[in-house]
């Protein structure tokens, strides 16, 4: 079957979106488990009067949680949908997740370096394709618009 240009530009596109998504993801994904790891249980919302009124959004502790949790459930809910993607799944685990330096991942997942690349690149394709699918980088989802600070000089513009 071939490919119209129309179909074949609207299908890399969907693929440069779910690639990019992912990589915004996993970003976000190691800031916020590092700040989630490194303040246990004493992450609080940013409380808006504390600010100096840039109107940034601002995740809470819950919703900070609750993505990083679905972040790896996601991936893993992809990739345990095909049997034979066991090597993936322990990339996942490894690398994306675990957060084991590449080298190090590469010997813990036991492959060849060309393999391990090549799972590394179709993780991101098929799970960026959910990312996107569930609409993963929505802030609106759990977050807070952060108000500006009380008193707070308004710019006329």
């Amino acid at each position: 079957m071939t490919l119209s240009v129309a179909e074949r530009k609207a299908r890399e596109a969907a693929e440069r979106l779910a690639i990019l998504t992912f990589d915004e993801c996993w970003l976000r994904y190691q800031r916020w488990k590092e700040l989630f790891i490194a303040a246990g249980e004493s992450i609080h919302t940013v409380d808006p009067r504390e600010l100096s009124g840039d109107g940034n959004w601002r995740p809470s502790s819950e919703y900070m949680g609750t993505w990083l949790t679905d972040f790896e459930q996601l991936g893993r809910k992809v990739l345990g949908a095909v049997p034979t993607w066991e090597g993936r799944r322990r990339v996942w685990e490894t690398f994306f997740v675990g957060g084991v330096e590449y080298r190090q991942a590469i010997r813990a997942v036991g492959v060849p370096a060309g393999t391990f690349d090549y799972w590394f690149a179709e993780i991101k394709r098929q799970v960026g394709r959910e990312f996107v699918r569930v609409e993963l980088l929505r802030h609106e989802r759990a977050t807070t618009k952060c108000a500006p600070a009380e008193g707070a000089a308004r710019v006329a513009g």
